[in-house]
């Protein structure tokens, strides 16, 4: 029987300084989270070997995981649920004031409320994928890892997530041999004055102040609404054999009539983006299939 990440979200401890986040201690039944704990996707899994580049983070997306017997039938079973529409209403029901405090035009931006959204599994590609479009939201749930770290640093500094991210969740596996003290989550805020520069997802550690740090421990679920104050950060893990676990929780819409609605973006990305949409309705008149890389516009 799975268990909701979010099943004792009664017990969350809000976020500091109006940032909308929460965090769930013991999230999952302890029982439950020892089997999931035990049958952990191992570094192969992940297409890595002894040789991979040091903390850089790999994901197994929902849409994979689903349908692969290597996986146990507990891992397919919670990936399964944590993508589904079920979720996202949870995800939303948590998130019902902030909603209407951030985004009070959501509905007229994506032409229905939140809880009137189609869900779909994302798949790969990001904005540069039309099927992306097919759904109003379309969630995942990647079992992922940060890579052994091989000289002290932050598998990510400070940023925003994603203008298409409606949320994001990490729900921590952490392993029973590492010993390291980093890989913490840190919320942050501008200082007076400053700006989100040099871009939104690399923000100047210059331009912030720490807020909170949510320790990187056993069980425990950070889930946040990504809006223009969800800067966070992961601090730097010093050297270690040992991978950083988590289950990595989003849903991103691409739908609405702005795409920049949930995080502006910088006027140079737009023109990315405009010139990448382009190329694929080329791509499309000219009836060819293709993949392009996700790094070609904003993330």
């Amino acid at each position: 029987m799975v268990c909701s990440a979010l099943a004792r979200a009664a017990t969350a401890r809000r976020g500091k300084s109006g940032i909308p986040y929460v965090v769930v201690e013991n999230a999952l039944p302890d029982s439950y989270y020892a089997e999931l704990a035990a049958a952990y996707p191992p570094v192969t899994r992940f297409a890595l070997d002894e040789n991979a580049p040091s903390n850089v983070a790999c994901h197994v997306p929902a849409a994979e995981v689903v349908g692969d017997p290597r996986f146990s039938t507990a891992w397919r079973d919670l990936v399964a649920y944590h993508s589904s529409a079920d979720f996202f209403h949870e995800v939303i029901d948590l998130y019902a004031a902030e909603l209407a405090r951030f985004y009070p035009d959501f509905a007229q931006n994506f032409g229905k409320a939140p809880g009137d959204f189609t869900v779909g599994l994302r798949r790969p590609g990001k904005e540069m994928n039309p099927g992306n479009r097919d759904q109003d939201v379309m969630m995942d749930c990647q079992p992922s890892i940060n890579t052994p770290v091989r000289a002290p640093s932050s598998v990510r500094g400070v940023h925003l997530d994603s203008r298409f991210k409606l949320f994001a969740g990490l729900l921590y596996f952490r392993h029973p041999e590492d010993d390291d003290d980093g890989g913490n989550l840190e919320f942050y805020r501008l200082k007076a004055g400053a700006r989100l520069a040099p871009q939104t997802w690399k923000i100047a550690p210059e331009n912030v102040e720490l807020v909170d740090t949510i320790p990187y421990r056993a069980n425990t679920l950070v889930m946040f609404l990504n809006t223009p104050l969800s800067i966070h950060a992961v601090s730097p893990r010093g050297r270690t054999r040992v991978e950083r676990r988590y289950i990595n929780l989003l849903g991103e819409c691409y739908r609405g009539r702005r795409d920049d609605y949930l995080v502006p973006r910088e006027p140079w990305r737009a023109e990315i983006g405009r010139r990448a949409g382009q190329l694929w309705r080329s791509v499309k008149l000219a009836g060819r299939t293709t993949h392009l890389p996700e790094a070609s516009v904003s993330r």
